[in-house]
């Protein structure tokens, strides 16, 4: 799959609970107890995107559909799933299925789901590239939550939010309704990490072209089934600009996300002191559980990983905020693609006991 290598990290942050957290708590407050160790900001770093895929076979063209209507007044949200008391465990594995059968190896248990994210190097590739991971992960055991880019490289937010790729829209809601077996939800995170510079759909600069563009897939991909839960995915940190003003409604968001890193070439060393700076700062995993409860909204983390051996009492960590704010699923970017994270491959093996230990049988 093609995606730009030009993404940056950052770190997460909780809901305010109204309690300071110390090591052993499992629900942290800004800017209280251990919060104290606050650095100043760290500089960004390269965010993982996919590596590219091989050339896929084009996707078989079909008929346009009818011309869009203009959306209703008050748009009806697609009905989302409660979150179940268990943790859905979801994975980036890059375009190689046969790595489901690795991870379920590591952790004694089938992977729930893998995370796959569509082509972006031009149109073709976008409308191409689902129908051909689709295939290569057909009959895996596994479901597929899809990641959608907004636009294709060298396309405007303002010409999406106008219409002018349409064609395109329809198109790869057809593509995905049919890979997917019938009666299954068809979980869809589009335009993520949108509140910085970059992604091709960077909002910073036109935040109402973003939310009219996200506004312009969901309409469409509506009009091809009901099926589809649509995620609005924030990159964690402050990037320049408040996420919300990228929002684009209720009536067009079913969950929503974060991704975060823990880089430790940025972050504090301490694992314990990293968790908690990604908690507390601005617009950290804190600002997310508090942006999403206000809206009544299931809330995700389709990318985070770890880069060092000693990250266990993160990845702790994390396990007791998913567990603790029951988020509807996470997804490990279990991949060495722009972000040294994997830990099926035992690159960190003390790091992948510990995830075992969390997230395992």
């Amino acid at each position: 799959m093609s995606l730009t290598l030009c993404m940056l990290l950052a770190a997460c942050g909780g809901e305010d609970s109204g309690g300071a957290e110390t090591a052993g708590s499992v629900v942290i407050a800004p800017g209280a107890g251990a919060g104290a160790v606050t650095p100043a900001a760290p500089p960004p770093a390269p965010t993982p995107a996919p590596a590219p895929a091989p050339a896929p076979a084009p996707t078989p063209s079909t008929s346009p559909a009818a011309a869009t209507p203009a959306p209703g007044a008050t748009p009806t949200p697609s009905p989302a799933p409660a979150p179940s008391a268990a943790l859905e465990n979801s994975f980036y594995v890059g375009n190689d299925p046969n790595q489901i059968g690795v991870v379920e190896r590591w952790l004694a248990r089938k992977p729930d789901a893998v995370q796959l994210h569509i082509g972006r190097a031009g149109w073709s590739d976008w409308r191409s590239s689902s129908g051909w991971m689709a295939g290569l992960f057909a009959g895996r055991g596994v479901d597929i939550r899809w990641s959608v880019p907004l636009i294709a490289t060298g396309a405007t937010l303002e010409q999406a939010a106008a219409g002018a790729y349409d064609e395109h829209y329809r198109d790869q809601a057809r593509t995905l309704n049919r890979a997917t077996p019938a009666g299954k939800k068809i979980p869809v995170r589009i335009g993520w990490e949108f509140n910085a510079d970059w992604q091709p759909w960077a909002a910073i600069k036109n935040p109402e072209a973003y939310k009219g563009a996200f506004r312009k897939v969901v309409d469409i991909f509506r009009q091809e089934t009901d099926r589809f839960e649509f995620e609005w995915t924030p990159n964690i940190g402050d990037h320049g600009m408040d996420p919300a003003l990228a929002y684009p409604g209720d009536g067009y968001v079913d969950v929503i996300g974060m991704d975060f890193y823990y880089n430790t070439q940025w972050h504090p060393k301490d694992p314990e002191a990293a968790w908690i700076y990604m908690v507390n700062e601005k617009y950290g995993l804190a600002w997310h559980q508090q942006f999403a409860a206000a809206r009544k909204k299931p809330t995700a983390y389709a990318e985070w990983g770890v880069d060092a051996d000693t990250s266990g009492p993160f990845i702790k960590r994390a396990k007791q905020w998913f567990v603790t704010h029951k988020v509807q699923y996470h997804s490990y970017w279990d991949s060495n693609a722009d972000f040294k994270g994997m830990l099926s491959n035992n690159q960190f093996p003390r790091a992948a006991q510990d995830f075992k230990e969390a997230f395992g049988n």
